[in-house]
This record gives structure tokens, C-alpha cells and sequence, in this order.
């Protein structure tokens, strides 16, 4: 048996656009919207192995908050009007599985397995300010007349999620596989209820990728035991604006450095991608991640021979 916990991105956002029109000299009109922050996972899992079998859970706790503006101007009008939504949210989510591990050949093992994440609440507590704003000549804005700040509480419901996935390979040589989610995001809930350009379907995700590792218990050649991490997924975001479908797709790469003499890794990773659609005037969107991450592996209670 053996257990595990971390502490992991869950989501981001992240984004700055600008759309102004101008004759060269006065402007017609100025929208500004930018936004940031994200949740974060604190998880821990538990599993059991038993002959070709494994089952587990975990159970995460997701924390975060989300800062939103918008700014918008018209030449002629002496200010422009911005509105500023923050929300902190907090919630928790489950998750079961399984998995059933064969041998094929002598050299060759079957993987595969299944989770299953039910519908979860994530609680979320809202502050919306509006205000009138007058800009100063480098256009940065400065906040004039307010309204009240309007409060609300939103529960935002997460979608069930269901995955099956399937391998095969060499132990601690090689692997490769693929796996499809099965998202329920037609439940799936906003925020700010009053966005009435997105809608929500349900969801799907593909994914293939593998590993090789050269010689895992090399003595004499550190780049033998590196673990070298390729793939490419597609998905089917769920969301919906303006009608068209957000789909995304990215080839991944990355590195397991071994640290020490343990079964622990430096991972090193990278995404190149495209999200999104240009069309119906919305945002296409190229994106490079890289990704760093520290796996801590040890065995626990072994009985020694000598003491």
C-alpha cells in the first residue's frame, strides 16, 4: 500500500487585452479587460495493491482567487467606466479509481484503469465594484465616482469527470499509452451569472504519450537513468461562446532527473499549444509552458536484517 500528497496548480488565469480606436490623434473608443490569479489543489491519496489489482482515492481540497477588470471608454464622453470583480473560492472534490496490471510476454506488461471524480461544489464568495474612471495622459486610469460594492455568494458546481486509459510496456524501461476523459461540463456553473454569451457542453479529452528510460540502475552514466516524457492530447474544453466550441490541443515533452540515490525526481516539463478559435471575434490563442515539479519517493517501514 502506499499514500501521497501534495500541494499542485488546479487552474490559472492570466490574460491582458487591449482594443482601441483612434483617428491618430483623438480616441473613439478604449476597452481594457485583464484578469489573474487561479486555484490551487491541496490533495492526499491512499492505495492498495492486491495480486493484479490496485484501487485508491483522493481526496483535494481546492483554495483560490480570482481577480477580473474591465474598462471601457468613449472618446466623446469625458470618463470611461470600469467594473472589478474579485472572488475567493474553496470547495472540495473527490476521487476513486482502479487499475489492473498484466503480463503479456516475458518482457511486456498490460496497464489500465479507470476514475471516477463526482459532481462537487466549490463555494465562492464575490465583491463587484463599479466605478467611473478619468484618464490621465499615458492613459492610466483613475477611479472617480463609485457605487455601492454589490456582495454575493455563488456556488459554482464542478463536473463529473470519468477516464479509462490503457498501456503497454516494460517495467521501469518503457511505456506508452493513452487515455479519454469524459467530462459532464454541460452542469458546469459561472461565477458571475449574468455572462450570457458562454454556455456550457459536455466535454472530451484525448491523450497518447509514453516513456523510456535507457538503463534505470546505471552506476556509471547519469543520462542512462533519466526518465525522457513525450505525448500529445486534444481536448474539448466544454465551453461555449459565441456558439463555437473552445477546443485545445498541445505536444508535451519533458525530463525525471534523478536526485540522489532514492527513488526521487526532478521533473522537468513543456507544453506547446493552441487554444481557442479566431473566429465569431474571439481569441486564438498560442501558448509555451514550462513546468517544473519535485517528486519525493521513499520506502518506509522496511525491516533490516542487521542492525
Amino acid at each position: 500500500m502506499g499514500f501521497a500528497f501534495g500541494l499542485i496548480p488546479y487552474s490559472s488565469v492570466g490574460y491582458k487585452i487591449k482594443n482601441q480606436y483612434d483617428d491618430g490623434v483623438i480616441i473613439d473608443s478604449l476597452n481594457r479587460y485583464s484578469g489573474t490569479g487561479g486555484l490551487n489543489k491541496a490533495f492526499l491519496g491512499f492505495g492498495y495493491k492486491f495480486s493484479k489489482f490496485s484501487v485508491g482515492a483522493e481526496m483535494a481540497y481546492n483554495f483560490g482567487r480570482i481577480e477580473t477588470e474591465s474598462i471601457k471608454y468613449i472618446g466623446v464622453s469625458q470618463n470611461g467606466s470600469q467594473e472589478s470583480n474579485v472572488s475567493t473560492m474553496s470547495g472540495l472534490d473527490i476521487k476513486i479509481g482502479a487499475m489492473y496490471n498484466a503480463k503479456i510476454t516475458k518482457k511486456l506488461d498490460l496497464y489500465s484503469g479507470i476514475t471516477y471524480s463526482p459532481q462537487s461544489d466549490l463555494n465562492s464568495s464575490n465583491e463587484r465594484t463599479v466605478f467611473t474612471v478619468r484618464y490621465v495622459g499615458d492613459l492610466t486610469p483613475i477611479p472617480q465616482d463609485y457605487l455601492d460594492v454589490i456582495n454575493s455568494k455563488t456556488v459554482i458546481q464542478m463536473p463529473s469527470t470519468f477516464s479509462i486509459g490503457a498501456g503497454v510496456g516494460e517495467s521501469k524501461k518503457w511505456i506508452i499509452g493513452t487515455e479519454v476523459t469524459f467530462k459532464a461540463s454541460n452542469t458546469f456553473s459561472n461565477r458571475i451569472s449574468d455572462v450570457t454569451n458562454v454556455s456550457y457542453e459536455n466535454g472530451t479529452k484525448y491523450t497518447l504519450g509514453g516513456y523510456y528510460i535507457p538503463n534505470y540502475n546505471s552506476f556509471d552514466n547519469y543520462f542512462k537513468k533519466i526518465t525522457y516524457r513525450g505525448g500529445f492530447r486534444y481536448e474539448n474544453t466544454g465551453l461555449v461562446v459565441n456558439t463555437f466550441s473552445i477546443n485545445d490541443y498541445a505536444l508535451t515533452g519533458g525530463l525525471g532527473l534523478p536526485v540522489g540515490g532514492t527513488f526521487s525526481n526532478l521533473n522537468l516539463g513543456f507544453e506547446l499549444g493552441r487554444r481557442g478559435t479566431a473566429r465569431a471575434n474571439l481569441i486564438q490563442e498560442n501558448y509555451f509552458n514550462i513546468t517544473m515539479s519535485l517528486s519525493l519517493n521513499d520506502k518506509w517501514f522496511t525491516p533490516r536484517k542487521y542492525d
